[in-house]
């Protein structure tokens, strides 16, 4: 099942006085913390569950990422007792993708398996270093460092958590641990 709610940044610090608080963006979108119309609520985590907060303003701030006000954080007080909490938005509220295109949270998890069926592994993380994202798959032998190309990574289900790999290509791209 996939879940309900996805991570779109962390509250890194407070920032002034009155409860703003500087934001670390985890998405492709950063204009999506442009404004209180553009990002109009936002989930916390408390205790597993997501308590939705009102987003009293938003802003870009240049290479230091995002600030943004909540509704409840009215000092800095407040806002530095967010730091480091993830802040979500519901599935229904995500950014759209392209139809070939998958939210990380949803890929890390998903078995590995090749064009017949074996288990290689199971996806761990996703890193993005430039040019194509890479898969970092955990094995029984160690790690495995695939390229996604769609030469590599040739079907990915996420509702069935399943991602299908071709062992022929992973044998030449990938990096082995």
């Amino acid at each position: 099942m996939l879940q309900p709610y996805i991570q779109i940044g962390r509250v890194a610090r407070a920032h002034g006085l009155r409860g703003e608080m500087r934001v670390e963006p985890f998405t492709d979108d950063p204009a999506r913390f442009g404004s209180a119309d553009a990002l109009p609520m936002v989930y916390l985590e408390r205790g597993g569950a997501f308590e939705p907060r009102r987003v009293l303003s938003a802003r870009v701030n240049g290479k230091s990422g995002a600030v943004i006000a909540l509704d409840g954080v009215c000092d800095r007080d407040g806002a530095e007792a967010l730091r480091g909490q993830w802040l979500y938005v519901d599935r229904d509220h995500a950014a759209k993708l392209d139809p070939d295109a998958d939210f990380i949270c949803d890929l890390i998890g998903c078995e590995a398996r090749d064009e017949t069926g074996a288990l290689i592994g199971r996806l761990e993380d996703v890193l993005q270093p430039g040019g194509n994202d890479v898969y970092v798959i955990k094995t029984e032998a160690g790690t495995i460092l695939a390229p996604a190309l769609k030469s590599v990574v040739t079907d990915v289900d996420v509702s069935r958590r399943l991602v299908t790999i071709s062992r022929e290509r992973m044998n030449e791209t990938a990096v082995f641990d």
